[in-house]
């Protein structure tokens, strides 16, 4: 009887030892295919990081070549840039020279219209004065027999000038003469009425004589010719070599 009990026990023992190998053997199985699933997993790992690095190599390189391109850009703008600041330079030596030249040459219009303007202030002496008694007598019919140039007047503080001052003293008459380079200005105009008006003031020695203002310029407007008749002064201009009153019809059939 206990022989046969240790049979049994040996018998459970076995069987025991079996189930025993049979989890071991299990799990030997499942820890292999972990094993073998863990290889691919590094094998696939080890794929991933051989693109990775490939990719990487390529940006690196990417990365270089960009970096190298970046510098012959910056070396490319920085020659441009000082090739800008040096034509920047030679613009700015330019301009200097150009403003001096321009100031240079302002200066030389100006001495140049100066010199016109003088030119231009002799217009009574040089034209005007010369042919007044053949015009006095071609639309007068009187000689003058004094013809005073820039005749200057002065009382008190004050003077009167006048341009031309011609006198025909048996008929006494008296030619109260402005010659302007520019006549169309109209304060001219106004001047030269207030001068006609200052006359008996500045020459008494006038007084009983008939005073005929006339205003003369190169070439007058159509529209200052009416004005000076509208204020009864007779119009004249050089046309050719002659002085000509071109309003005189119309001024004398005003003042009769």
């Amino acid at each position: 009887m206990a022989i046969r009990e240790k049979v049994d026990r040996l018998e459970e023992a076995l069987i025991e030892l079996a189930k025993s190998q049979e989890r071991v053997d299990r799990a030997i199985e499942r820890m292999s295919i972990k094993v073998e699933q863990t290889s691919e997993e590094v094998n696939r790992l080890s794929k991933e990081m051989d693109k990775f690095k490939e990719w990487s190599k390529r940006q690196i390189e990417e990365l270089r070549r960009g970096i190298e391109e970046n510098r012959k850009s910056m070396e490319e703008f920085r020659k441009s840039m000082e090739k800008f600041r040096k034509g920047m330079e030679e613009y700015r030596e330019w301009s200097k020279k150009q403003i001096e030249e321009l100031r240079n040459m302002t200066k030389r219009m100006n001495k140049q219209w100066g010199e016109l303007a003088n030119k231009l202030g002799t217009l009574v002496e040089d034209i005007f004065a010369p042919s007044v008694d053949i015009a006095i007598q071609n639309y007068f019919k009187c000689i003058p027999d004094v013809i005073d140039v820039r005749k200057l007047v002065r009382k008190d503080e004050r003077s009167l000038e006048i341009d031309i001052l011609a006198l025909c003293r048996k008929e006494k008459r008296a030619f109260i003469f402005e010659v302007k380079s520019n006549p169309d200005r109209v304060e001219y105009i106004e001047w030269f009425k207030e001068k006609l008006r200052a006359i008996d003031e500045f020459l008494p020695e006038l007084e009983g004589y008939e005073k005929v203002g006339i205003y003369g310029g190169l070439m007058i407007r159509e529209e200052t010719v009416k004005r000076l008749t509208k204020e009864g002064i007779y119009a004249m201009e050089m046309r050719g070599d002659i002085l000509e009153i071109v309003n005189v019809e119309e001024v004398k059939g005003r003042i009769t």
